[in-house]
C-alpha cells in the first residue's frame, strides 16, 4: 500500500504539510505547503519523510524527499532530497514559521542524481541549564542515497550514508557495510547511527574509525539518537530495544515498532498493538499509554495505523543533568511533531 504523510508541528505555530494530503483540524494556526512548485502550487509527485532541524522553537531547516520533477529545475526522475530554510524573524516565542528557500540537497555531479534518495534527519537541540535556554544550531542534514553520483569514488554498488555540513555544503559519504536504509543524528553531528542491512550501527563523525555495531544481524529499524549521542533506539524483529553508550551496550525496552525518544533518551514512544505508548528506556515496567503524558495522538486514518515521527516532551523541560533547585521550565509548552500515514 502507497502511504502520504501528514507532519503536525505545534512550536513554532503552523501546520506543514506534505504535497497531495489533506490537513486535520489545527485551531487558529497558519497553513502552509512546505513542498511546493516554484510558483507555490503543489507539486507533481507526493512529499514523504518529513524532518524538522532539533534546535528548539528557532526550528531553522526543514527537509523531505519527493520524486517530484517541478519542485526546482533540472532535478532529474529520482527520489531527492530537498531542504527548506526558514525565513523572517527567529524567536524561542514560537513565532510563526515563515518560508525561505528550497534548495536541493541530493545534487548529482555534472547533472541529476542517478539513484533515490530519502529519509532526510537534522541536528541540533535546545535545553535549559541554570535557568537559561540554550539552543544548539543545526550544523548537518544526513540523508540516505543509492545514487552513485552524489561524491566522486562511489562504487560499491548500494545505498549509503550521506552527510552535508550545512555551513558550507559540502557533502561526504559513509561506506556502509551492506545497503543502507534509515539514518539518524545526534544533536551536535558528532555521532551518527544508521541501519545497513537490517543491522543499526554507530559512529563518531569526529574521528576516521569504523562503525560499531549495536543491534544483532538483520530485522532492524527506526534508529533514533539522543541529543547527547549516547542514546540509540531503533526496533528490531517487533521488539523496542535501547543502547546506552558506556552504561551496559544494548537492552530490551518493550515489544513494539516505530519507537520515537525525547531529545535526552529517557522515555520512547512507540507502536504496539493498534496502539501508540510511551515507555522509560530504562524498562517496560513503565510503559503506558502516550495519553497519560498529555500528548494525544492526532485522527486514525482508515487504516488505523498511526506513527510517531518525532516527540520531545521534555525539550522545554529541565534537562536531565539540572533536576535540582537550578533547574527552571522554558518559556512554553513542549514542542511536538506527529505524523499520520494516511492511504494514498
Amino acid at each position: 500500500m502507497n502511504f502520504r504523510r501528514l507532519v503536525r508541528h505545534a512550536v513554532p505555530a503552523g501546520l506543514v504539510l506534505a504535497a497531495g494530503a489533506a490537513a486535520p483540524a489545527l485551531a487558529e494556526h497558519p497553513k502552509a505547503l512546505l513542498a511546493h512548485t516554484l510558483t507555490g502550487g503543489q507539486p507533481n509527485a507526493p512529499a514523504v519523510d518529513p524532518a524538522i532541524s532539533r534546535d528548539g522553537r528557532m526550528d531553522r531547516f526543514a527537509a523531505y524527499a519527493s520524486k517530484a520533477t517541478d519542485i526546482l529545475p533540472n532535478t532529474g526522475a529520482f527520489e531527492n532530497v530537498f531542504m527548506v530554510k526558514r525565513a523572517g524573524h527567529l524567536s524561542r516565542s514560537g513565532t510563526p514559521w515563515q518560508m525561505g528557500k528550497t534548495s536541493l540537497v541530493s545534487k548529482g555531479i555534472g547533472g541529476p542524481a542517478n539513484g533515490d534518495s530519502w529519509g532526510p534527519a537534522f541536528d541540533g537541540y535546545d535545553y535549559v541549564h541554570a535557568g537559561r535556554e540554550i539552543t544548539v544550531k543545526p550544523r548537518c542534514l544526513a540523508f540516505v542515497s543509492n545514487a552513485s553520483n552524489l561524491v566522486r569514488g562511489d562504487g560499491n554498488g548500494h545505498a549509503d550514508v550521506f552527510v552535508e555540513h550545512l555551513s558550507n555544503g559540502r557533502l561526504t559519504r559513509i561506506s556502509t557495510r551492506g545497503a543502507a536504509s534509515e539514518v539518524a543524528l545526534d544533536g551536535r553531528c558528532y555521532f551518527i547511527s544508521w541501519v545497513s542491512g537490517g543491522t543499526v550501527y554507530r559512529k563518531d563523525l569526529r574521528h576516521h574509525g569504523r562503525a560499531h555495531r549495536i543491534s544483532g544481524p538483520g530485522g532492524s529499524s527506526s534508529p533514533e539518537m539522543s541529543a547527547n549521542g549516547k542514546i540509540i533506539m531503533f526496533a528490531r524483529n517487533g521488539v523496542v530495544f535501547v543502547n546506552r553508550a558506556g552504561e551496559g551496550g544494548t537492552h530490551r525496552v518493550a515489544a513494539g515498532t516505530a519507537p520515537t525518544a525525547d531529545e535526552w533518551g529517557r522515555y520512547v514512544a512507540y507502536e504496539y498493538n493498534g496502539g501508540i505508548w510511551k515507555a522509560s528506556t530504562k524498562g517496560a515496567a513503565h510503559a503506558g499509554p502516550l495519553a497519560s503524558v498529555g500528548i494525544a495522538p492526532l485522527s486514525v486514518g482508515p487504516s488505523g495505523n498511526t506513527s510517531p515521527v518525532h516527540v520531545r516532551p521534555s525539550q522545554y523541560r529541565c534537562c536531565p543533568e539540572n533536576q535540582g533547585s537550578g533547574c527552571h521550565p522554558g518559556p512554553g509548552p513542549p514542542s511536538v511533531v506527529i505524523a499520520i500515514l494516511l492511504p494514498a
